[in-house]
C-alpha cells in the first residue's frame, strides 16, 4: 500500500508525468490520509484561484471519508 503525502497529490494535480504513472500503475494500492484531505482543502480555498483548484482536487479518484476516522 502507498499512502501520498499533500506534496505527491499536488504534483499530481499539477501533471507531473512521473508520478501519474506511478499513481496509476499502483491504483489499486493507493491510499491518502484525512490530514492530506484536509491540507488539501484548506491550499486550494486559500489560493488565487480556489474554484479552479477545487475542481482539479474534485477530479481525483478520491472515495468518500467515513464519519469517523480510524487509525
Amino acid at each position: 500500500m502507498f499512502l501520498l503525502d499533500t506534496n505527491i497529490i499536488i504534483a499530481y494535480l499539477k501533471g507531473n508525468h512521473a508520478i501519474k504513472d506511478k499513481i496509476i500503475s499502483n491504483i489499486e494500492e493507493i491510499a491518502v490520509s484525512a490530514l492530506v484531505i484536509a491540507e488539501l482543502n484548506y491550499g486550494a480555498k486559500s489560493s488565487q484561484y480556489p474554484e479552479k483548484n477545487l475542481i482539479s482536487q474534485e477530479q481525483c479518484f478520491f472515495l468518500p471519508m467515513r464519519d469517523r476516522a480510524r487509525v
